[in-house]
């Protein structure tokens, strides 16, 4: 969706956001307007002063379910560390190292 867009379709969407229209992204969608999102071609959009925190290029290990913990994305991952109420490893972690 955003090579297709494009610099013209960024500051079309841009333009369009400012004069009171809305978007709502879902998925790619949602990070397709993030500025901490430093993927081409979605630096093209860079809208809202937000980004992801599940991003990383090496996530930890999981400790529980790797067929479900992370998706190759850009140059890293976008890992789910938890779906659903005590979806966390022992003792309530998420992965190794964090607090829970």
């Amino acid at each position: 969706m955003a090579r297709e867009l494009g610099k013209e379709g960024a500051r079309g969407l841009e333009g369009f956001v400012r004069a009171g229209g809305v978007y709502l992204g879902s998925c790619a969608g949602a990070y397709l307007v993030m500025r901490d999102i430093n993927l081409p071609p979605y630096t093209l959009f860079e809208l809202i002063d937000a980004g992801v925190a599940n991003y990383l290029p090496d996530p930890p290990p999981p400790i529980q379910l790797p067929h479900k913990y992370k998706v190759a994305y850009g140059d890293g991952f976008i890992f789910h560390p938890a779906y659903g109420a005590g979806a966390g490893g022992p003792g309530g972690r998420l992965f190794p190292g964090h607090p829970g």
